[in-house]
């Protein structure tokens, strides 16, 4: 069965969901047609892992994981109700008609990303279209956005960042009847990432608690620990949003991503 651009992201962002508004269509909208088959009976499904919470809407989800950890994660949260909510703002780098690649090499790796959604659709795509329209959400995030590896002149500049806008406001969760944040990261669970302290500090100064745990490429986590989120830099300045863009290669069909410039050998 062959999914166009948009159905896939219909799949993944159905306007029955509360949630979807929050999904980026970016990485859908650059990715192929999918041609999508169903599952090998030898090909093993996710299942819920045991460390999900309960998907009665009390607890939300981000996944602050390296791009396709974190589509495998939501995959097998998907499994146990809740929603995924796609977060990946970066595109990848052009390529050549001729031999599909790329001009320039990207400094944030998304391919894997593409492949980890294409490949969670063909496995759970039945998963995803059996979810509530209430399914709490799980946000998705890319925890490589920021860095990547060292930029080059000519490099293919894709690094982006989570703003508060991304995400619904702390009376959205409260009238959605949200009473705690479940923080899901590689390392470090104490200090999430400077962007991400945003919206975090926004719901924790609202009153809801933020829980953290980390979770390995086998999807096993620790248990869940209440953490306290420090005041970023900025925080709630009018001017944070348009200081924290600075440097950022904007793509004008949306999403991050441009070409660095290359110093003129004259």
């Amino acid at each position: 069965m062959r999914l166009a651009r948009a159905q896939l992201f219909d799949l993944w962002a159905p306007n029955s969901s509360p949630w979807s508004v929050w999904a980026k269509p970016v990485l859908f909208a650059q990715a192929w047609d999918a041609e999508l088959e169903p599952p090998a009976q030898s090909l093993q499904l996710p299942t819920a892992p045991p460390w999900a919470p309960r998907a009665d809407g009390a607890t939300i989800i981000v996944a602050d994981l390296p791009g396709s950890l974190a589509v495998h994660v939501a995959e097998a949260l998907a499994h146990a109700g809740f929603r995924p909510v796609p977060l990946f703002n970066a595109i990848p780098a052009p390529t050549t008609p001729a031999d599909d690649l790329p001009l320039s090499p990207s400094i944030v790796d998304v391919e894997p990303i593409v492949a980890a959604l294409h490949a969670a659709t063909e496995r759970s795509g039945e998963a995803l279209r059996a979810l509530a329209p209430n399914a709490p959400p799980v946000f998705l995030l890319d925890s490589a956005r920021r860095l990547g590896r060292t930029p080059r002149p000519g490099d293919f500049d894709n690094r982006s960042i989570s703003l508060p806008t991304d995400f619904p406001s702390a009376a959205f969760l409260s009238a959605h009847g949200v009473t705690q944040v479940l923080l899901l990261v590689a390392e470090h669970p104490e200090m999430p990432a400077t962007d991400l302290s945003h919206p975090l500090l926004r719901w924790q100064t609202a009153g809801i608690p933020i829980h953290a745990a980390t979770i390995d490429d086998k999807l096993e986590a620790t248990a869940p620990r209440p953490i306290h989120v420090r005041k970023p830099k900025w925080f709630r300045a009018i001017w944070h949003n348009a200081l924290s863009l600075l440097g950022l290669q904007r793509n004008p069909l949306g999403g991050f991503g441009g070409t660095l410039p290359v110093p003129s050998a004259g």
